[in-house]
């Protein structure tokens, strides 16, 4: 039941964007079975994830300092895997604020995994420019339990 709430959110988007019949089957067929299987040959090429999430935009300009602010820019396989695992854009995009505040005194572009408190996110980031850059490039529900266990009541106080 609780897999099924976040591979819909994804199916839901191919419907509505994916015009035709076949290639919508197709799409969710493989959505489903990558959600079961976890295995990366089962799952949407970059290119099926750019024909669903094309339009989508979960990133932000956010407040870094008093002077400077980040653009905050997700990949579209990051958008959808955001979905898939039922993450927070919002929050990710806050938790890679915190992480880059006390990255300003020395600025640096590097590639990094931060582990927030419900995700994990693999960033781009540049702390050299202004604004500042960080480009979410995958995401992944840190704590399992919890996200499962917040679903579950949603999906009761709504069937109530």
């Amino acid at each position: 039941m609780v897999k099924k709430a976040r591979v819909e959110d994804v199916v839901e988007k191919i419907v509505e964007r994916i015009p035709d019949e076949e290639t919508i089957r197709r799409l969710t067929e493989k959505v489903v079975k990558f959600d079961h299987t976890r295995n990366p040959a089962d799952d949407l090429t970059q290119q099926e994830v750019g024909q669903i999430y094309r339009d989508d935009d979960y990133g932000d300009e956010l407040p870094l300092s008093r002077k400077r602010d980040v653009d905050v820019e997700w990949s579209n396989h990051a958008e959808y895997r955001s979905d898939l695992r039922d993450v927070n854009p919002d929050k990710v995009n806050h938790g890679i604020v915190d992480r880059l505040k006390n990255r300003l005194m020395r600025p640096e572009h590097r590639k990094e995994t931060f582990h927030n408190p419900g995700a994990t996110m693999v960033v781009d980031y540049d702390t050299g420019r202004n604004p500042a850059k960080a480009d979410v490039v995958t995401v992944w529900s840190r704590n399992k339990v919890a996200a499962m266990l917040v679903r579950m009541a949603r999906d009761l106080m709504e069937s109530k």
